[in-house]
């Protein structure tokens, strides 16, 4: 087996998938690997078109004159929904703002996210596509939104599985 040195984050999660922020990496880097044609999950900010997106995108470029990177958005997603919290809950109280959480919903870069009311998981996915080489830095092509929704356990398994509030 031929071993790889690479400076990058990427340990293999599931069936074949890897995770990494699809932060631009020369392809000399990687010693002749490119990993092109891989599942990858990560932030394509240059593919995403939607009007929350583009406003996010337009402000980040403004302000640091560069990209923003996936913990950039997530950050972003963080404290908008503390202050989406804070301003239902009319407090600052920890137990009115844990309680305001319950069925949250904020606007995102992504999309719409919502707190479920079960177990106040969020509801923000996450982007998959496949790992590309382009001007011989790393991109993902053919991503799409896979919805948080869409994978979180049951009601009914969170009942079973974790204590009542």
């Amino acid at each position: 087996m031929k071993r790889l040195h690479i400076s990058i984050a990427a340990p293999l999660l599931g069936a074949g998938f890897i995770t990494c922020a699809l932060v631009p990496v020369a392809a000399a880097d990687l010693q002749g690997w490119n990993g092109a044609g891989w599942y990858v999950t990560g932030y394509p900010w240059y593919a995403i078109d939607t009007p929350a997106h583009r406003r996010f995108l337009d402000a980040y470029r403004a302000k640091f004159n560069d990209y923003p990177r996936q913990g950039s958005v997530v950050g972003y997603s963080v404290v908008m929904s503390a202050a989406a919290a804070i301003r239902k809950a009319k407090s600052t109280d920890n137990a009115k703002v844990i309680a305001a959480m319950a069925g949250l919903t904020v606007e995102t870069p992504f999309g719409t996210i919502r707190y479920r009311a079960i177990d106040h998981q969020s509801t923000m996915g996450a982007y998959v596509g496949r790992l590309a080489i382009k001007d011989g830095k790393g991109v993902m092509v053919d991503a799409r939104y896979a919805d948080g929704a869409d994978y979180l356990p049951s009601d009914d398994w969170v009942r079973a599985h974790r204590p009542a509030n």
